[in-house]
């Protein structure tokens, strides 16, 4: 009997790898998890735009809803969950979401979920996720613009404005005057033939 393979991607950075199930080759040299894994592509250059706990929650419950296959790891490119597919006969693991500072967590494992009174409904587990996790979104946002000092990207466009205004303001001011009157002595001044015209 050959080995079983096993296509899983990520739900996030879209890493492909093909999993060769090798527990069926030699069971006892092998180990009941044993496998190979190949690459097929890497991923990586994507994150989540929310929360990662937050990413990590709705992509197990979409496991459980049944728009996903399920949870078989976690993408070593970018810590979202891997997936199998949906008609593959992987064994799910359980899936941890904490609630941040409200302490608790919501356990997804297979088609289950409990959250810190017992078990609930998918629904119901996405719609606290959101209320305890949407809004550290929100908090990473500063947290990202906080990589960038602030000044570096306002001095630019204040030095832009305060030049604009000085060219508007210096044109304006020779338009109004008209052209400034030559001096006697200066370049430029011309008093016509010495004798006069």
């Amino acid at each position: 009997m050959g080995a079983m393979r096993h296509l899983v991607t990520c739900s996030c950075c879209h890493r492909v790898e093909v999993w060769h199930d090798l527990s069926d080759v030699d069971p006892t040299t092998a180990g009941p998890h044993a496998r190979r894994v190949e690459v097929s592509v890497e991923g990586g250059q994507r994150v989540p735009s929310e929360d990662p706990d937050l990413a990590r929650g709705r992509s197990a419950l979409a496991a459980v809803r049944g728009s996903r296959g399920p949870v078989v790891g976690r993408c070593v490119a970018c810590d979202q969950l891997l997936h199998a597919e949906a008609e593959a006969a992987m064994a799910p693991i359980p899936v941890a979401i904490p609630l941040g500072e409200e302490g608790g967590e919501v356990l997804i494992h297979g088609a289950v979920v409990r959250g810190p009174a017992g078990v609930m409904s998918a629904d119901d587990a996405e719609a606290l996720l959101e209320a305890q996790l949407g809004r550290r979104w929100y908090e990473g946002l500063g947290r990202d613009l906080g990589k960038v000092p602030l000044f570096l990207v306002l001095v630019p466009i204040l030095f832009g404005w305060i030049m604009a205004g000085l060219f508007v303001a210096s044109f304006l001011a020779s338009v109004i005057q008209g052209p400034a009157p030559a001096v006697q002595g200066s370049p430029g001044y011309y008093q016509g033939p010495a004798g006069g015209w």
